[in-house]
């Protein structure tokens, strides 16, 4: 921690000063009356005043000159005397020349600035006569008492002990490289951040155009499935259920018929196959099975840009291909055998459970439609 410390500073700023005692007395105008006022603060020799002790009377100067960066037009009926002076406006060199000027033994000099410890003064240029820095609250006690000429106040400074004040000093070098650091992790956190949110964009808007694609030539295929309506006298031979609702079909049911042999409720399969677009029970696409050729190209702009998928996001690619319609051929030429419908007839009409993967092997699907026998269906036209 202390090495980090001396990393980011360059080193302690020590400066030697040396405590000024100082012993207040207040008298009445004419002297006769007099107490020691306790002063439990110390004041601060300036670095370059004479380091011995001092006494006067103390005279502050009027409202338009208390900073003393002008000769002073104070009046003094008493001597030795001692200049009490308001830091600010000017620097020290200036309020100590124009004390000594008139004559002064030597200069006090309160901060404008609320502080717990005196300053530390330097004046290199004016080392003439004493000059003791003060905290604000004693100099404007001070001052208040010295209004009017009401009270008369004597010190004597004192010289005490040396004492080391010890300072950080910033490395300037540390703070820049500290403040490029950050601002360069800031830029490229921001950089990111757009990069990833414009890349989501992307694929979540190619993922809902080829959505969209894919519903409009699901309902166009749908349309060119054939249907049949069950009547009297096939109700009673009827005896599978449809596997959607899991009821049996009664007269008047229109049934839709799907390439597989694979008979629904037209009301049940149809919002199926718009979202799906494969048959509930063996996963035939009947896209692919009424022979819309896949567009490779479309399909790679899509995938293209977009961010690496989650898991979720897979599944969804492989429920909805990358596929566009060019056409729907008005006939279909080619069914699946007549196995596909012994093995819908093996499944019981009460009793069936409908189990629907969210995982769709197409390349067992392509397997199996390469190595069927296909069959026209006596109900479709070409």
């Amino acid at each position: 921690m202390v090495n980090g410390i001396e990393c980011f500073y360059d080193e302690k700023q020590s400066t030697e000063y040396t405590v000024a005692k100082l012993n207040i007395t207040y008298c009445d105008t004419f002297g006769k009356k007099c107490f020691l006022k306790p002063y439990n603060g110390n004041g601060k020799f300036g670095l370059h005043s004479p380091k011995h002790s001092s006494r006067g009377w103390l005279f502050s100067l009027v409202d338009n000159n208390v900073n003393g960066c002008k000769e002073f037009n104070v009046k003094v009926d008493r001597t030795p005397w001692i200049a009490l002076i308001e830091r600010g406006v000017c620097n020290f060199e200036e309020k100590i020349k124009n004390a000594y000027k008139h004559n002064a033994t030597a200069v006090i000099i309160y901060d404008h600035k609320d502080s717990s410890d005196a300053i530390t003064m330097s004046h290199s240029s004016a080392d003439y006569i004493v000059a003791v820095s003060i905290t604000k609250t004693l100099g404007e006690d001070l001052a208040r008492a010295l209004v009017n000429r009401t009270k008369a106040v004597f010190i004597e400074i004192a010289v005490g002990k040396s004492l080391t004040d010890s300072k950080w000093r910033v490395n300037p070098t540390s703070v820049l490289f500290v403040s490029v650091s950050f601002i360069v992790l800031m830029v490229i956190s921001l950089a990111w951040l757009v990069f990833y949110y414009v890349q989501r964009f992307r694929y979540v808007h190619a993922r809902d155009k080829t959505e969209k694609r894919l519903t409009s030539a699901a309902k166009k295929a749908i349309t060119k499935l054939p249907t049949r309506t069950v009547n009297k006298k096939t109700e009673d031979d009827e005896t599978d259920n449809c596997a959607v609702c899991l009821d049996g079909y009664k007269a008047s049911d229109v049934v839709r018929i799907l390439p597989c042999q694979h008979e629904f409720h037209k009301l049940c399969i149809d919002p199926w196959l718009v979202e799906h677009r494969t048959c509930p029970m063996c996963k035939l696409n009947i896209l692919k099975e009424l022979g819309v050729a896949s567009d490779e190209s479309r399909t790679h702009d899509v995938e293209v840009g977009t961010s690496e998928l989650q898991e979720e996001d897979h599944q969804t690619a492989a429920d909805n291909p990358g596929v566009v319609m060019n056409e729907i051929e008005p006939s279909v030429s080619e069914r699946r055998p007549s196995s596909d419908t012994s093995e819908s007839s093996s499944v019981s009409g009460s009793g069936r459970v409908l189990h629907v993967s969210a995982e769709v092997n197409w390349e067992r699907e392509d397997q199996s439609s390469s190595t069927s026998n296909l069959v026209e269906h006596p109900n479709l036209r070409a």
